[in-house]
């Protein structure tokens, strides 16, 4: 899969602080939900979104969709805000259940790894998100194992996994 200009978008198009969604068009995409955007752009990849291209060519998807428990860009998820931005969560909520309402028989692969525990408020998101997502009936998907922490992991984690597997989001959001 190339990251091909003229066939990616992001909204919003132009911000340094947020970005609520990346894609590729296509008829099959690999949804994904990461933890926060770093500096990956409609024109340039970054290490994980490439990854991510990697796994839904290596399991027959023709492009892909990039989402996050949080919308703030960082490269380093240690200066994520201290408290969540109500504001922006919710605005994240509704474009993730949006760009879902759009996607016939939705798959979307969870891989944040245990980064989801760098901030308090993140878990609170992520559940907010899946509940969003229920009424269109996605498949949801994991890389690998889970983390010895209990997480789905990230793309980037593990060169060894390959194929994606089933994962039980409803029994994960209620431990």
């Amino acid at each position: 899969m190339k990251y091909e200009e003229g066939k990616m978008s992001m909204y919003p198009e132009v911000n340094a602080e947020f970005r609520f969604w990346l894609k590729k068009e296509g008829n099959n995409p690999l949804i994904t939900i990461g933890v926060n955007p770093s500096t990956a752009t409609d024109k340039k990849s970054d290490f994980t979104v490439t990854r991510v291209m990697e796994y839904a060519e290596r399991n027959g998807f023709d492009s892909f969709i990039m989402l996050n428990v949080y919308p703030q860009r960082s490269t380093n998820p240690d200066k994520l805000d201290k408290e969540c931005n109500k504001m922006y969560h919710q605005e994240n909520v509704e474009a993730i259940r949006q760009i879902i309402s759009t996607v016939t028989n939705p798959e979307i692969l969870v891989a944040f790894g245990d980064i989801i525990l760098k901030r308090n408020y993140l878990r609170e998101c992520f559940c907010d998100i899946v509940k969003a997502c229920l009424p269109f009936n996605p498949k949801w998907k994991r890389i690998g194992e889970l983390t010895k922490k209990r997480n789905p992991r990230h793309p980037g984690e593990r060169e060894k996994y390959k194929e994606l597997k089933d994962f039980n989001v409803l029994a994960y959001i209620d431990e």
